[in-house]
This record gives C-alpha cells, structure tokens and sequence, in this order.
C-alpha cells in the first residue's frame, strides 16, 4: 500500500515517468535532486529538472546552491536549517567513505544522496527517488533498514554503511 505523508502534496509524476528521466539522461545523472525536489514542492519532475538548471546534466548530481534555487524558481516558502531531518523539506545524505578523507572539498558531494522528508501521523517518512516503483515514499526505518542497503551496495560499493545528513531544507507548507 503506498503511503505520502498528509503534509505532503501528491506526487506528479510516477514510476514509468521516473524512468523515462533515467532513459533520456542516464542514471548517472543523480535524478535524486530533482526528484526529492518534485516530491516536495508538489511539481513535475521535468519542471523540476528545469528549475534546477542545466548545471544539473554538466555536473550529474544537483548543489545546493542549485536546490536553494530551484525552491525559489518554483515559488516554495523555505529556509536552510542546521544539518537535521525536516519536519518537511529536503536533506543531502552524505556516505561516509574513503572520500570523506579525501582533500578535494568537493569529493565528498559526489558520494552524497538528495531525499524528501516529511514527519507524519505514522513517523518520519523519506521520499527516495529509487522507491518510486511503491510510490516513492517510505518510513525512514524502511528506507535505513532495506533501501540504504541496497543503493549502497549498488553505487556506493567503498561506502562504510553510516551516513549522515549534511544539508537540510525545511519547506513551510500547510497541510490539506
């Protein structure tokens, strides 16, 4: 049974629309931003893709900077907060790894991973682009006991299992 979070808006796009973004721009392309982001501010994924801006295909993976903007292009009330899980917004899940060790600053975001996260009546929720064939949100038990696993072991083969959040974006929304 898929399950989104009161708080959040219903997704616009689903799972055949999800991949064909993987088709068009390969699954290197870290659709994990926009994706969390459509997730979040309850917009399509293209629209997403466009918000974020064409840096996303040159550098296959989305900033924060360019998730600053993207909230503001679609029109989103948010803030950045203290590296935490929002009660609604977005979070960068950054592996731990040799990269973390690594002294190029920026190595680091290239083993990181955006997510949606919304509290519920049923728990803290995560909306994970790669669980979009159950409807893309799931309890983050779920999501840190079988889906982090499993997308560790699948693009992150160095990484050491723990995983922190390093940036976090709280969107203000009302609930419906």
């Amino acid at each position: 049974m898929n399950f989104t979070p009161q708080i959040a808006p219903q997704l616009r796009f689903d799972a055949r629309q999800a991949q064909a973004i993987f088709d068009a721009y390969g699954a290197d392309c870290g659709p994990c931003g926009p994706g969390a982001l459509a997730a979040i501010a309850g917009v399509d994924l293209t629209d997403a893709i466009r918000a974020v801006g064409p840096k996303w295909m040159k550098l296959r993976g989305t900033t924060e900077i360019m998730l600053a903007d993207a909230l503001e292009i679609l029109g989103q009330d948010w803030s950045r907060i203290n590296p935490r899980r929002p009660a609604f917004g977005l979070a960068r899940i950054q592996w731990a790894g040799p990269w973390l060790d690594d002294p190029d600053p920026f190595e680091k975001y290239r083993h990181s991973h955006w997510i949606g996260m919304a509290d519920s009546e049923r728990g803290p929720h995560v909306f994970d682009i790669n669980a979009i064939s159950v409807g893309g949100w799931i309890s983050l038990e779920e999501w840190d006991a079988d889906l982090r696993p499993w997308l560790l072991q699948t693009t992150e083969p160095q990484a050491t299992g723990e995983w922190f959040i390093s940036d976090a974006y709280e969107v203000r929304r009302n609930t419906r």
